[in-house]
């Protein structure tokens, strides 16, 4: 799922019992924040700065 669809990771992490790994468009550290905030249990990204 999309990094940046915070919104939706939130909704699906609340009407279904298994994990989320959100990966792409992730660009910068509150992009990871917001994703693990909202119910992500991991970030998938390429960017070695935010590893």
């Amino acid at each position: 799922m999309p990094g940046l669809a915070y919104k939706v990771i939130k909704k699906i992490h609340r009407h279904i019992n298994v994990p989320v790994i959100a990966g792409g468009l992730i660009l910068d550290k509150s992009d990871v924040e917001n994703a693990l905030s909202s119910g992500a249990v991991g970030i998938s990204t390429s960017s070695r700065d935010l590893w």
